[in-house]
């Protein structure tokens, strides 16, 4: 069985990917980069994933990108258009649910 990363506990894969599809929104346990238990991927997707933490799939163009580094440009390009980025929803995956797509940025 693996061990965590980040809590070093031994966990079953089968029921960290539950735990994270339950709690996370549109995000694939599968695309974690890391050895991870539910619960510290969950609170690692909650804090924002860092650079080489998460790569997602373009599903139009089919490009692998690093999702940290989608959402950090996401967030300047809503900040160069004055959006509050503080107060307001500023993640990537709001244009993915609009879309009904995952997209690269």
């Amino acid at each position: 069985m693996p061990k965590c990363e980040i809590c070093n506990e031994v966990f079953d894969r089968k029921e960290a990917e539950g735990i994270f599809i339950e709690e996370t929104f549109l995000l694939s346990y599968d695309n974690i980069k890391r050895c991870l238990c539910g619960s510290c991927a969950v609170e690692l997707a909650e804090s924002g994933f860092d650079d080489g933490d998460y790569i997602e799939l373009c599903e139009e163009c089919g490009k692998e990108y690093d999702y940290y580094t989608a959402q950090c440009e996401y967030r300047e390009a809503l900040e160069e258009r004055h959006f509050d980025t503080i107060n307001g929803n500023c993640d990537i995956r709001d244009t993915w649910d609009d879309a009904n797509q995952i997209l690269c940025s």
